[in-house]
């Protein structure tokens, strides 16, 4: 009888594969996506101007060419 006081004693089990996570873990990842995130839309940004400056440049360079 005294082996069940002593399995509430032992306090609640932890469920197999349940992660804790804590608040400081989640602002990180958070964080690191936002920024992550934010490089992407830069570098696409940039991608996206050279790609614009090409098409000029191409565009002006074949006037030129034209005279």
């Amino acid at each position: 009888m005294r082996s069940c006081s002593a399995r509430s004693r032992s306090g609640p089990r932890r469920r197999p594969g349940v992660i804790s996570l804590s608040t400081g873990a989640v602002a990180a990842v958070l964080t690191g996506g936002v920024v992550l995130t934010a490089l992407l839309t830069a570098v696409a940004v940039s991608a996206v101007s050279v790609a614009i400056a090409a098409v000029v440049l191409r565009s002006l360079l074949r006037e030129h060419n034209r005279r």
